[in-house]
């Protein structure tokens, strides 16, 4: 018997993130939530369900073991057909927005239906009808939204986070299909350790009803995922082990961008040449090849359609403004691996040209900020330290931490007014220089003790070059 049935109202839905709240629906307190609502929240909600182990007021609806079977109930009741999607989960420290975005934009470019979630936020095709927040959604959430997909499309893309597939955000779905694109340390104000960090993202891969793994052979940990992964198809994708399920040869990167490639397949080879900027975006974008193949049992059609795509928004965005002769790069790049290979990338054609934007943000792993700073120095020329979501942190703690890792500290400039810092770097910089104003990417909002106020790097830097 499902005792959430008779609970549902009519156009409503099952919350459990007081963001999604509208008047009359019923919130489900998963682990004491219901704590954290507040007295507006309160007036919202029509009911509010609680765990009998965890109930603290009359007021509360008291369902027993709520906790462990809310998932199956909210299945029964929205009748989530599960078994039809192929589902592609896309892991990693970094690479998985890109990657996501990569075969929307070959699925859209074919005609072919499809849905994603993720960063960039939730997706019918071209068209948001989420508002997520989160990397890898609550379960509740990603069943409202297969609900509204599910009679469209069976593809859908999910971008799956470690703290996610820590969380279990992600039980219940069809894991059949997963991309493994990069590791690196990061979250490890969440998960402590390297080692549960990386536990967590095999986790992903020890699902037994996996079909394909697609994993990137280049990082160190290739012996643990082969150890984890039970998937019935395992490819490793590389561009320096020829031996490599799929390999890939750069053959070149202009200056504008173009890189020409060949990718060696056990369907054929092709020869490619696509606007991606930058090397690691080969693999973000062949991370999802097997995947197709299981879909579509053949990949002519999809580099039939990579040459035109387009990087998704705040991932190396180049705003070149040809009128005042100066070039910026928006990246989203926030953890010392994507830095690194960002400017490492950069630095082939801008050596010694290079201005750099960035800050780290607060409550966050902090081992990372002196690292962040040493491979800052290692590739600008000129280094604009300043805030990046200091949240309750001191923004000049964060800085200090940051420049502590700077041998040269003539080359730092501090401004924690983000908006000044990147103002003061464009002035400063002439026509041979590139800047790169780095680690906030797509996102409009800064997190500064508490408020969340309204920030783009993007418009900021057109403001500056109005």
């Amino acid at each position: 018997m499902n005792p959430l049935k008779n609970l549902l109202l009519k156009n409503k839905s099952f919350i459990s993130n007081t963001y999604q709240l509208e008047n009359g629906d019923t919130f489900i307190s998963i682990n004491s939530g219901h704590k954290f609502l507040s007295r507006n929240d309160k007036k919202k909600v029509k009911y509010i369900l609680c765990d009998a182990s965890e109930a603290d007021s009359e007021c509360l609806i008291k369902i027993p073991r709520l906790n462990e079977n809310f998932i199956k109930w909210v299945d029964e009741i929205y009748n989530t057909k599960h078994k039809k999607f192929e589902n592609f989960f896309v892991t990693g420290t970094n690479g998985k927005t890109s990657a996501v975005h990569f075969l929307s934009e070959i699925f859209k470019k074919n005609n072919l239906a499809y849905a994603s979630m993720g960063t960039l936020g939730s997706f019918l095709e071209e068209n948001e009808i989420e508002g997520q927040k989160l990397t890898t959604e609550n379960p509740l959430f990603i069943r409202k939204f297969l609900k509204k997909v599910q009679n469209h499309t069976k593809h859908v893309f999910f971008e799956a986070s470690s703290i996610g597939i820590n969380q279990k955000r992600l039980d219940g779905l069809e894991i059949k299909h997963v991309g493994f694109t990069s590791f690196a340390e990061d979250h490890l104000d969440y998960h402590q350790t390297t080692a549960n960090y990386l536990s967590s993202k095999l986790e992903l891969l020890s699902n037994r009803s996996l079909e394909t793994l697609a994993f990137n052979q280049d990082m160190s940990i290739t012996k643990e995922i082969k150890q984890n992964a039970n998937a019935r198809s395992i490819f490793s994708i590389s561009s320096s082990n020829k031996k490599a399920e799929i390999y890939y040869e750069i053959l070149d990167i202009d200056e504008n961008g173009w890189i020409r490639f060949d990718t060696f397949t056990p369907w054929g080879q092709f020869s490619s040449n696509v606007r991606l900027w930058v090397d690691y975006n080969v693999l973000n974008l062949l991370i999802s090849l097997p995947y197709y193949y299981y879909c579509f049992g053949e990949i002519k059609s999809f580099f039939r359609k990579i040459e035109n795509i387009l990087l998704p928004n705040g991932r190396f965005e180049v705003l070149n403004f040809k009128t005042k002769h100066k070039k910026v790069i928006i990246d989203f790049a926030h953890t010392p691996e994507a830095m690194e290979k960002l400017l490492s990338q950069l630095s082939i054609n801008y050596k010694e040209k290079i201005y750099l934007v960035f800050g780290c943000g607060g409550d966050r792993d902090k081992g990372k900020r002196r690292k962040m700073g040493a491979i800052a120095e290692k590739y600008a020329t000129k280094i604009f330290l300043t805030s990046d979501n200091s949240r309750s942190e001191s923004p000049d703690e964060i800085i200090d931490m940051i420049a502590a890792g700077i041998k040269d500290k003539l080359k730092i400039q501090i401004n924690i007014d983000r908006e000044k810092a990147i103002q003061l770097a464009i002035n400063s910089m002439n026509q041979d220089n590139v800047l790169v104003v780095a680690g906030r990417g797509h996102e409009n909002f800064q997190i500064e003790q508490g408020n969340r106020l309204k920030f783009s790097d993007r418009e900021i830097v057109k403001k500056c070059l109005a």
